[in-house]
């Protein structure tokens, strides 16, 4: 199936949905009519859940990901100080809930310039969030905006074989080395790890070395007045995390202490030759046991985990969190030097960090910001509660030609759903009714004894694939050629409803013809809709269904209208929920599947000690570098709201103020990022006004965070002309709504005149570049007019005249402020 455009549902009743195209949004016009049912299933009479949120996950978790969090007992205790940010334990908390890599790929999709090469610019930071922001979206694949993030596995791109030793490689030769030495990294990639231009030993690849290259490249920066190591190397640190839990390509499998240690050996070899030092404790005899690859301290160093009960609290995460911000702030007995931290002092210090860590990785925080709640009789968090997120693929069937999984992915998704116990973290088989076909109790057997094996997803998918092919009375979009088995779950809701009816009503499917043409349903069902798919489901916690259709038509093409077909579904009882969103096209035999997952999201821990602390680096009191770039990777993890700082200082021309601007940036949520799902009741009204008034708040919250970030990049310019240029250009097009709707209708529902103002006033040589006119015409944020703000950018430029503005379809209110800004802006 081919992924195309789609759209962002909305909670009006009436709405309009723009999809991003690369023309004016004034030369286009999408019209969407919404029709919304929400069905609830037979428990009507339950008592009402409190009120939460579902959040979308940023990385799906994996079936070994609880035992891999445990794990990162020791990851940074058995390193020096100055090199903690080294820990892997750092990827598994900004793997968690940091929006970083969403930001960064939204950032490279936004801003590409065409005539000139922005990386040659002299703006150390401009250049450095530029590379980073292109190697998030070289090595990261996003179905969706706000969908989960997964490592590329497009075999010609280097990401689909990346190992954590290869990370380890490209970290050490190209973020902590002063300069690149393109020769004897080549040498070192053919000789280490048989690495050539299109393979890796005898694996044909079709990845140039050139390709590789460009990762060193990337991932490095000219080491001057800045020291912005953290942004590569959060990246980085995330892609180890990713990467420790699946198979590249061509290898094989390995724990992930295993590919930890791998990494951090790496690490150690290239640190040796630049620093002539070792990145691991020099009195720490598990740390140099693992440094000579001792069989007894690997064993030792595997056997170490946290109990989650006891280690992960909340009362030792608050404690754990206080350390850290103390010893980041330097008041920790007065001293901060690496060197001068005894073995005691760094055991207590880098013992808090994997707590930190770890406990940001299980999401164990309650939502509100009472952690002592765990305490309290409420419910205890520090369990995996997360149903595991099912991989997409490619397969055949009958000698047929390969077919990616979406619809058979979307079908499984919910089949887990309705099956997953979150009380003993597996699915419960129980649950399945006596009428489920043996099929699909054969395959969740299975399942659930391969739930803590890894790897074993590819198997997994071609045999789910497998067993819905050729179901009597479903649709498909592709036929074998041997025995013209039909392959290819077609796209659509009704179909998914008749295919989980076969798997869990097969006792009752009733078959009317033997005779199935492609393309085409000569099937009886008794499910026809996830509604009756909500209503039918008796055997398990009720099920909660929300459908949405848009359908959707281009004005500059009457006859061109697309189906939207989306759902959420939640079963009772589970704070989780998955969204489903897909379109047929029949003539072309194709269209997409696609799943968000969202989960009970929490709130920002701690955000009087992080302004304290933050403010306190802003001051120059920090000490110890090494703390300060942990500092700001811890901070990745854990700010998720721009308000958290007050104004920054840029008119001063400070570095410190530019650095934070642009962390505090990376770690805010906007737009869709922010939406959630409120928890389902058995009152729809009452279901409909919270989930409403969540939206009204979020969106509200969004208009602030987007004013406040719009004009101190405005500010920016005083210090850094470049940088202003290309977040402007990326924030102009960030959506002012949570649940996303066009421009058209948004209109000016919250303006800010003096941010106009601010944005008008920008010199010409920023006003006329045509990548921020554009982002102008695309600006959909609700705090300012973006028509009225490009015609006064293209007429200050020159690219159109009074004429032309006068001959289009501007109002008589919108030449008059159109009119006030230009005179405005020219005093």
């Amino acid at each position: 199936m081919v992924l195309g455009y789609r759209p962002r549902w909305s909670s009006s009743t009436q709405s309009f949905v723009t999809l991003k195209r690369p023309q004016h949004v004034s030369k286009w016009f999408h019209q969407c009519i919404q029709n919304r049912s929400v069905h609830n299933s037979n428990h009507d009479n339950k008592k009402q859940r409190p009120v939460s949120v579902a959040t979308p996950l940023v990385f799906a978790p994996k079936p070994s990901s609880k035992h891999s969090i445990l794990s990162l007992k020791g990851t940074a205790s058995i390193l020096e100080p100055k090199w903690a940010h080294l820990s892997p334990c750092v990827g598994a908390a900004l793997s968690s809930t940091s929006p970083l890599v969403s930001n960064l790929i939204k950032l490279a999709s936004r801003y590409s310039p065409k005539d000139d090469n922005p990386i040659e610019r002299e703006s150390s930071y401009h250049r450095q969030l530029y590379q980073t922001a292109i190697l998030a979206d070289q090595l990261f694949f996003q179905i969706m905006p706000e969908s989960s993030l997964f490592l590329k596995r497009t075999k010609s791109m280097p990401a689909a074989y990346l190992t954590p030793q290869l990370i380890g490689t490209i970290v050490g030769r190209s973020i902590l080395a002063k300069d690149i030495d393109t020769t004897a990294v080549r040498e070192y990639l053919r000789k280490e790890f048989e690495i050539r231009s299109n393979k890796i030993g005898t694996l044909w690849t079709g990845v140039s070395l050139n390709r590789w290259m460009e990762l060193f490249r990337l991932s490095h920066h000219h080491h001057d007045a800045t020291n912005l190591d953290w942004m590569p190397l959060s990246v980085w640190s995330v892609a180890l995390w990713e990467a420790s839990h699946q198979v590249p390509v061509g290898t094989h499998s390995a724990s992930p202490q295993e590919s930890w240690l791998d990494y951090l050996l790496e690490c150690d070899v290239h640190v040796q030759q630049l620093c002539q030092e070792s990145i691991f404790r020099k009195d720490n005899d598990l740390a140099q046991g693992l440094k000579r690859r001792d069989p007894s301290a690997l064993k030792e160093w595997k056997e170490q985990a946290f109990c989650a009960n006891k280690d992960l609290s909340g009362e030792h995460f608050e404690e754990s969190m206080d350390q850290l911000l103390e010893m980041w702030k330097g008041n920790n007995d007065g001293t901060t030097s690496g060197d001068g931290l005894s073995e005691e002092d760094w055991a207590k210090a880098s013992l808090a960090l994997e707590v930190v860590c770890a406990s940001i990785a299980l999401g164990q925080i309650p939502p509100d910001s009472d952690t002592s709640s765990l305490s309290h009789g409420k419910k205890d968090r520090t369990k995996l509660t997360d149903k595991p997120v099912v991989p997409n693929g490619y397969f055949s069937v009958d000698e047929g030609d390969l077919k990616a999984d979406c619809v058979e992915v979307t079908i499984r998704e919910i089949i887990d759903l309705l099956l997953w116990n979150e009380d003993i973290g597996a699915m419960d088989l129980l649950r399945l009714p006596s009428t489920a076909s043996a099929d699909l109790k054969a395959f969740y057997e299975r399942l659930n004894l391969l739930q803590n094996q890894p790897d074993s997803a590819f198997d997994v998918g071609k045999e789910w694939f497998e067993i819905l092919s050729g179901l009597p009375g479903c649709d498909y979009l592709a036929v074998g050629k041997a025995r013209e088995i039909p392959y290819e779950l077609a796209p659509t809701m009704d179909n998914v409803a008749r295919v989980c009816h076969y798997l869990l009503m097969q006792g009752s499917f009733s078959v009317t013809d033997s005779t199935m043409d492609l393309g085409t349903s000569s099937q009886a069902s008794e499910w026809k809709s996830l509604e009756d798919v909500a209503n039918g489901w008796k055997s398990g916690p009720s099920l909660y269904v929300q459908c949405d259709a848009l359908i959707h038509q281009d004005a500059s093409n009457p006859g061109d209208t697309k189906k939207y077909e989306i759902a959420t579904l939640q079963v009772e009882g589970n704070p989780n929920c998955i969204e489903i969103r897909m379109r047929c096209d029949w003539a072309e035999k194709s269209g997409f599947s696609a799943v968000t997952h969202l989960k009970e999201g929490r709130s920002i821990i701690r955000d009087d000690k992080w302004k304290e602390t933050m403010q306190h680096s802003r001051d120059g009191n920090v000490t110890e570098p090494s703390f300060d770039q942990l500092g700001k990777l811890l901070a990745l993890s854990q700010i998720s709201d721009l308000g958290l700082l007050p104004p920054l200082a840029v008119e001063s021309g400070g570095s410190d103020d530019v650095e934070l601007l642009q962390l505090v940036m990376l770690a805010t949520r906007f737009g869709c990022d922010r939406r959630g799902m409120v928890s389902h009741s058995s009152n729809s009204d009452l279901q409909q006004q919270r989930q409403q008034g969540f939206d009204r708040h979020e969106t509200e919250r969004n208009h602030d965070l987007l004013r406040n970030v719009l004009h101190q990049i405005c500010d920016l310019l005083r210090h850094d002309r470049e940088l202003c240029t290309m977040l402007l250009v990326c924030f102009l097009q960030e959506s002012g709504d949570v649940v996303e709707s066009s421009g058209d209708t948004i209109g000016t529902i919250d303006l800010d005149e003096s941010l106009e103002m601010a944005i008008a006033s920008l010199p010409q040589e920023i006003l006329s570049s045509s990548l921020v006119q554009q982002a102008l015409w695309n600006c959909r944020s609700g705090i300012i007019r973006g028509k009225v703000l490009a015609a006064c950018a293209e007429l200050r430029s020159g690219t159109v005249s009074w004429w032309d503005v006068l001959l289009s379809d501007f109002s008589p209110s919108e030449i008059f402020s159109l009119l006030s800004l230009l005179r405005a802006s020219r005093n």
